[in-house]
């Protein structure tokens, strides 16, 4: 495998889902993101002193690292499940609701880098979150 596809990830036939690159990429990507879901939860009427539960998603490319992510999130109080691959190449869907979070703009900002951290860890990626 080329230095290139080493980086940015590609074909991998190691099974690998995402580099190392892609997962920083896509923690960073979900920082900025942030600020737009933020909003439409103030718009919402979701105050920062408000808990909810968030819907949550996830992709991986294997059952395997799906299970191991169903279980760190149960451990967290997140009830999850995982769809095999439909109408994507070998990608399955981890999705789920959240147990009550802050709407607290800084602990939503923290709690998004330890989800994109946790399933980085499992070669997952997390896709992103929505208000239950």
């Amino acid at each position: 495998m080329g230095i290139l596809s080493q980086i940015f990830g590609g074909d991998r036939s190691d099974g690998q889902f995402r580099s190392a690159m892609q997962h920083l990429s896509n923690r960073v990507d979900q920082s900025e993101r942030n600020s737009g879901r933020i909003q439409i939860l103030r718009n919402s009427g979701v105050s920062e002193r408000d808990r909810r539960s968030l819907k949550v998603y996830f992709v991986t490319n294997s059952r395997d690292k799906a299970k191991a992510l169903i279980v760190e999130l149960s451990a967290r109080g997140h009830r999850c499940e995982w769809s095999p691959p439909a109408g994507r190449d070998n990608v399955f869907i981890v999705s789920g609701v959240t147990c009550d979070l802050s709407m607290n703009d800084e602990q939503i900002m923290k709690w998004t880098d330890e989800m994109c951290d946790l399933a980085a860890g499992l070669d997952c990626e997390f896709e992103h979150w929505t208000l239950q």
